[in-house]
């Protein structure tokens, strides 16, 4: 990774990395890069409320901030109780195809089962390493809580994104790299994800899923 960081500071990209270990100091400075500290002491802090105006046409910014703080707020209190356990999706969708893409991952990656299955239309049909799950409810109750133990553990990086449809239907196809450690062993792969989705009375609701996965393969220069 830090290779490729490299590589991409030299085409110029702004390159930001979240650092848990603390093994991109001497990377960042060495680069000119900016190394920002966060811990009890620090002057700086997080805050989780903030809307920072940052999106895209046509994305719902406090929809997005509303699931992120929900899956936070349940990570904090190890749960909700069934009074406080809606999941935010239900009260604020995302108004755009793309952000409810970004939702969806967001939720898995976070362990918020509650939030990511929301978004899946009930009859929702997934397909995901040559297997098949036919609802919503059948993927909660068998590939999904792999799926985000396994994701938790990754770093995701976005390498393209495309979409289309109209005002009823939609589809997002995204191309990943997902890199990091799971049950011990080292993993590095491409990523593929396409989702099909419908609009309902309470928003976009996802229809269908295809994931599929590679060993990570250096680009032909």
């Amino acid at each position: 990774i830090k290779l490729e960081v490299m590589r991409q500071f030299m085409f110029g990209t702004e390159v930001i990395i979240i650092d848990p270990e603390g093994e991109y100091g001497p990377l960042t400075n060495s680069l000119g890069g900016e190394y920002v500290s966060f811990d009890l002491k620090s002057a700086i802090k997080i805050n989780p409320f903030d809307l920072s105006g940052l999106y895209e046409e046509g994305e719902n910014e406090l929809g997005l901030k509303i699931l992120s703080l929900h899956a936070l707020f349940k990570i904090i209190m190890g749960g909700l109780d069934p009074s406080h356990e809606t999941p935010a999706a239900t009260v604020s969708t995302p108004a755009d195809p793309r952000a409810v893409a970004e939702a969806f991952n967001r939720a898995l990656a976070l362990g918020d089962g509650d939030s990511a299955r929301a978004l899946l239309a009930p009859e929702v049909l997934i397909f995901e390493s040559g297997g098949a799950e036919s609802s919503a409810a059948e993927y909660a109750g068998h590939h999904m809580p792999a799926d985000m133990a396994f994701l938790a553990d990754l770093k995701r990086e976005q390498y393209s994104q495309q979409n289309g449809g109209d005002g009823k239907n939609a589809w997002v196809a995204t191309r990943s790299r997902l890199t990091g450690r799971f049950n011990g062993e080292d993993v590095d792969m491409d990523s593929t994800e396409t989702l099909v989705m419908m609009k309902t009375d309470v928003g976009w609701r996802i229809r269908h899923i295809h994931w599929s996965s590679v060993p990570h393969r250096v680009p032909k220069p």
